[in-house]
């Protein structure tokens, strides 16, 4: 499976907007939240956010298969990630860097956000 960029910040977007301390947002919830992305795109997204350190999530198994999980945090790295890509230009001149690239990480978009981000509290020309 592909990991997509795009569903990861509207992931993270959605989960920053609807959790509470304490409470739990249900991973099934976030279908709802962020539009055009599968099931199964969306889970898959929630993992490897998991694994990145973004968030922290809950699992029940049921016969050794995933069966439910929930958001429970929104960790520091998340949140530091969530504070460079959320500005809608920022986030745009991000994806126009790249997009003649065949492959990109994660770390190497969350780096190129800040550099753009940083340009714009400067308030240097942007390329």
């Amino acid at each position: 499976m592909k990991l997509n960029h795009d569903c990861i910040r509207s992931v993270m977007l959605a989960i920053e907007s609807n959790l509470f301390l304490d409470i739990p947002l249900e991973a099934s919830e976030l279908e709802e939240l962020t539009s055009g992305y599968s099931n199964e795109t969306i889970l898959y997204t929630l993992l490897k956010l998991e694994e990145a350190g973004y968030i922290n999530l809950g699992k029940s198994l049921e016969r050794n298969r995933l069966s439910h999980f929930d958001i429970e945090c929104i960790t520091w790295d998340g949140h530091i990630f969530l504070d460079t890509v959320r500005d809608n230009k920022v986030w745009s001149q991000t994806k126009k860097a790249v997009s003649t690239l065949s492959s990109v990480s994660v770390p190497i978009l969350q780096q190129i956000a800040s550099d753009r981000l940083l340009k714009l509290i400067s308030g240097s020309n942007l390329p």
